[in-house]
């Protein structure tokens, strides 16, 4: 990202959400939005025979919303690390964006 652009202009390099749970024959299917039409992208399928396949679903098709909320409380953890301290939480929530952004 250019370093002076702000990261809420950015545009993600995943599918945008939101992403949405379709339930066809065995599969569940996460599905994105693409070419303005709902559900087109297969972004995932879970086979609902595995073990919590309903809930690795609705996790995964969270991801998006969770990823953009993380990102939002960075902003407010940053300034609270600035004037009360708390690198703990500010290093657990930019970690887990890294790993959300495979950086």
């Amino acid at each position: 990202m250019h370093p002076n652009k702000k990261q809420a202009d950015a545009v993600p390099e995943y599918t945008p959400g939101p992403w949405k749970i379709n339930h066809i024959n065995d599969q569940i299917i996460i599905g994105g939005r693409a070419f303005g039409i709902e559900n087109v992208l297969s972004i995932a399928e879970v086979t609902k025979l595995k073990h919590h396949s309903q809930e690795n679903a609705w996790l995964i098709a969270a991801a998006p919303d969770l990823l953009e909320v993380l990102e939002k409380a960075l902003e407010a953890i940053e300034y609270f690390n600035d004037h009360e301290g708390c690198p703990a939480l500010l290093g657990a929530a930019k970690a887990a964006i890294a790993k959300a952004k495979g950086t």
